[in-house]
């Protein structure tokens, strides 16, 4: 049978998944498991993206769960984009992308947080192998807006977090990944040092400034 476009053919199909988000059916359940196969995972991603978005799913520790073991990443990418989200399910999801092919790293910085949760969430949940390529990251981002017009850069590469939010989401990885941070190699600790130096003067120019 052809793929139905309505939301029926869709809703009944994911069923096994929502029993997995509302903790009523195993993640390793063979109907579970057949949906985020490689064969299938694409489209099982897409329907189950498009329903968050609609709140159709609950944000649960389960749900993200499953995101994350099937690499459902437009589902990540969705469940990113809720307000309600909370700081640790975001940093799991991150945690997820080991090789940041989906770039949720962006999505992630951009998000509001309570500081303390999400230092608390990153010291808990980011695996300190993951740190080295995200600081990495980071860190071009803030030397490209130390570097060039912040104008340019965002509409150069549209969604780029700005560079308040990375110098944010930087201070907050200091914070709570201290100990793996002074074990990186000493370039790449030394650039860290400058970056969050160079980020807390601007601060305080750009406070400076307001207050003129």
């Amino acid at each position: 049978a052809a793929a139905g476009g309505g939301g029926g053919g869709g809703a009944a199909s994911l069923a096994p998944l929502r029993e997995v988000a509302a903790g009523k059916r195993a993640r390793d359940d063979p109907a579970v498991e057949d949906l985020i196969s490689a064969k299938r995972r694409a489209g099982t991603d897409e329907a189950m993206a498009r329903e968050v978005k609609r709140r159709l799913w609950p944000a649960t520790h389960e749900l993200v769960d499953l995101v994350a073991k099937g690499k459902c990443w437009q589902s990540a990418r969705a469940l990113l984009g809720l307000p309600e989200l909370g700081e640790d399910l975001s940093v799991r999801l991150l945690a997820a992308d080991a090789s940041l092919e989906a770039s949720l790293l962006a999505h992630v910085v951009r998000r509001a947080s309570t500081p303390q949760l999400l230092e608390a969430a990153l010291s808990d949940h980011l695996p300190p192998a993951l740190l080295p390529s995200l600081v990495e990251v980071l860190l071009e981002w803030m030397e490209a807006y130390r570097d060039l017009p912040h104008a340019a850069i965002q509409e150069a590469v549209p969604g780029l977090p700005t560079q308040a939010e990375v110098h944010r989401f930087l201070s907050a990885l200091a914070g709570g990944c201290l100990p793996s941070l002074l074990r990186l190699e000493g370039d790449l600790l030394e650039r860290v040092t400058e970056a969050l130096s160079f980020a807390h003067k601007e601060r305080d120019r750009s406070e400076r400034t307001h207050a003129a």
